[in-house]
């Protein structure tokens, strides 16, 4: 179900939520509508807090992690658990330290800048990638289990999915940046 924005504008908090047991419906189940069918109510299918979140810009306020370096790890149980700040080759060692026990339902959410041509090939044996292009221009290069390849270049806005056991690599233009939602256990590399 997609609420109409002109909809949600009329939210009003405080009125009763749906019937928790209406769950199994999913994000449907978190809508309750009048007879007009505005939006009259939005609950979560679990306890939550909002906390509202002041801009960097203002004094005394904690600076929110940046994905560019500040990776995140989704995990089993609806888990998103914010990473230590990537450093080098060597970080993802402590990675998979931290979360192999989430073996193929473990994803890392990663976002990288490029200005030159991947050097190597790599490939997630046990899940898919989503690769979303968010500025520049990034060309994947895809070799399918079955033999097959492909080729697709993304701009900002743009996604694809590298699925599970295909190779891939990647050619920049000039500069691209990507969001990944990667299904990293017991990914591995080759040469280019």
């Amino acid at each position: 179900m997609r609420a109409d924005r002109r909809k949600v504008g009329r939210v009003r908090w405080g009125l009763p939520p749906p019937d928790p047991s209406d769950v199994s419906r999913g994000f449907a189940a978190a809508l309750a509508s009048d007879e007009k069918g505005a939006v009259t109510h939005v609950a979560a299918p679990f306890p939550c807090v909002h906390i509202p979140v002041k801009s960097r810009r203002h004094a005394g306020t904690v600076a929110m992690p940046n994905l560019a370096n500040a990776f995140v790890h989704l995990g089993p149980g609806a888990a998103a658990v914010t990473q230590p700040a990537f450093t080098d080759g060597e970080w993802y060692r402590g990675y998979g330290e931290r979360h192999d026990t989430d073996g193929a339902e473990g994803r890392l959410v990663s976002q990288w800048t490029f200005t030159e041509n991947w050097d190597s090939w790599e490939m997630h044996p046990f899940g898919e990638e989503v690769v979303l292009c968010t500025a520049g221009a990034i060309t994947l290069h895809q070799q399918f289990a079955d033999g097959s390849v492909a080729t697709v270049t993304l701009g900002p806005g743009e996604y694809a999915i590298n699925p599970r056991s295909c190779w891939h690599t990647a050619d920049i233009t000039s500069s691209a940046t990507a969001v990944f939602i990667t299904a990293g256990f017991g990914t591995v590399g080759r040469p280019r």
